[in-house]
């Protein structure tokens, strides 16, 4: 997670759901690169290094139709459901979003860790009295079943998508024509009579016999089917638990120093402000001088004496400018090259002359330069002290939860909890890939519980907070429950089938009587 939330911490205890964070990302969410996690992944489509597994599809799929339900108002038969593809538009809509973060690496994107923090920080889901917090941050992605790495590396790529959306957007060109053709397809007026039937209002007119009710359960079964699920054992062991105890003596620190010492390096890094006059890459040569003059005339008020802050903030382009330009600090990487080569090649103080970028035409001003270079123990201690202790903390909590589960059977493991207050032991019923309510860890123990045989152990995996050992003790296949397990749920899907059933029969003959006996529709709808 980024260090500058860390900092943002303060002390306050929250227990909130909030179901939006589940679905802030709708598309980079579920998206793997390379060869993904060591875990198994089945996958379904490959866009160049991108990949999409089943499990993410899957995922997508349940919130696409999450979405169909809402705009239908949870009035949606299942037949209609079906004929509207959902895993086909949940498909087509992850392989769009990776063409999209594609291209935007291609023509030079990127997003710093500064926009994530600030993109962050803005959420007023995270905010308390109108400042972020960092205990409400960790408590929302807790019960959504996310860590803040995941959480901001999805953020991350939708704010690369968004990059190239408003980049693309700033090079279209509209007519005058086709301005005057929208202006009038939203504005025309046109006059039209309806009539809506509400199939939930003619629920109470469905009739049916127990006979009908159980050949429609038959003939529907899949439709209610529970998949396989398994009840598992969890022993959870914290690593904070052991920080009190891993804090390094000066030997430990400097034998680590001697031997990461080429990790240990301070990066080039420059300070730096700007005045930008944004136009397009397509732009015409008109457009483009026009930009420049407007740079060239900012350039000239700052060398006849003007503040370079408050020429910036009165005619510079773009979020800067109400910063006097600042830029903050930044290294190599992070800026498009031609703005870098700039920044980098200035003495502290320097202003450059106008230069072009994708963005439009600037003039930088580099206020410090730091060349870098290897550091020294005293400028690295803090540094390596988090790095030794945070080892040997995860190294003794790892040790210690690997001896209690070797030695002990796996039907003996619900009894650790009482012998061991070190560990957390709980137990759960999992199905692949769907949540535990407030189980952050639950992607994690699913996809290990279904690699597992009933009463085997798995290996110590590794977790945001600590490390977890499970053991599947018991398996439910996938089967359809029996009819009087599940009566009202039955009857209610059967009620809205035919309700809407019913609904397309009246709109048929409310048709036919218009089509054929000439009536009006008011007086069709009201017969």
């Amino acid at each position: 997670m980024l260090n500058v939330f860390r900092e943002s911490a303060k002390s306050w205890g929250i227990r909130l759901l909030i179901w939006f964070v589940a679905l802030t990302f709708v598309g980079a969410a579920f998206l793997v690169w390379g060869k993904g996690d060591a875990q198994r992944v089945d996958i379904v489509a490959k866009v160049g290094d991108i990949i999409i597994t089943r499990s993410s599809l899957s995922e997508k799929t349940r919130q696409t139709e999450e979405m169909f339900r809402r705009q239908f108002s949870g009035q949606m038969s299942p037949e209609t459901l079906k004929t509207l593809n959902a895993p086909a538009v949940a498909l087509d809509a992850l392989i769009e979003n990776a063409v999209q973060i594609r291209q935007a690496r291609r023509v030079g994107l990127f997003v710093s860790d500064l926009e994530i923090s600030d993109a962050v920080k803005s959420l007023k889901e995270f905010q308390v009295a109108g400042v972020f917090d960092y205990n409400r941050y960790i408590e929302l992605l807790r019960l959504n079943g996310l860590t803040p790495k995941k959480f901001e590396g999805n953020l991350r790529l939708d704010i690369l998508v968004g990059k190239l959306k408003a980049l693309v957007e700033r090079t279209v060109r509209v007519s005058d024509m086709e301005v005057a053709d929208q202006y009038l397809n939203e504005n025309q007026p046109v006059i039209v009579s309806y009539v809506k039937i509400d199939p939930t209002k003619l629920e109470s007119k469905v009739i049916f016999t127990q006979e009908e009710l159980l050949s429609w359960f038959k003939s529907r079964k899949t439709e209610f089917e529970l998949p396989e699920s398994r009840s598992v054992y969890v022993i959870k062991v914290a690593s904070e638990r052991f920080k009190e105890d891993a804090e390094p003596s000066e030997e430990e620190l400097r034998a680590y120093f001697r031997d990461h010492e080429d990790s240990f390096v301070k990066k080039e890094k420059v300070e730096a402000r700007h005045i930008l006059a944004q136009v397009s890459m397509d732009a015409s040569e008109e457009k483009s001088e026009e930009a420049k003059k407007k740079i060239e005339a900012a350039l000239a008020r700052i060398r006849a004496g003007e503040d370079f802050a408050a020429v910036a903030g009165d005619v510079s382009d773009g979020p800067t400018a109400k910063n006097g330009g600042s830029l903050g600090v930044f290294g190599k990487g992070q800026m498009v090259p031609e703005f870098e080569d700039v920044a980098f090649r200035l003495e502290p103080g320097e202003i450059s002359d106008p230069f072009k970028t994708q963005f439009g035409w600037h003039i930088v001003q580099t206020l410090s330069h730091d060349e870098g270079g290897p550091m020294s123990y005293e400028e690295a201690k803090d540094m390596v002290v988090a790095l030794v202790r945070d080892s040997k903390t995860l190294s003794m909590a790892r040790a210690h939860i690997s001896k209690i589960a070797e030695s002990t059977p796996a039907d003996k493991f619900a009894e650790l909890a009482e012998t061991d207050d070190t560990l957390e032991v709980n137990s759960y019923e999992v199905t692949r890939d769907r949540p535990l309510e407030g189980v952050q860890e639950w992607k994690t123990i699913s996809d290990t519980a279904f690699d597992l045989e009933i009463g085997e152990k798995s290996e110590v995996v590794e977790i945001d907070d600590g490390f977890i050992v499970v053991s599947p003790y018991a398996v439910t296949k996938a089967h359809t429950p029996p009819i009087d397990q599940i009566r009202s749920k039955v009857e209610a899907r059967y009620k809205v089938e035919r309700s809407y059933e019913l609904a397309r029969q009246l709109s048929h003959k409310i048709e036919e009587a218009v089509k054929t006996d000439g009536k009006d529709l008011a007086t069709a709808a009201s017969a």
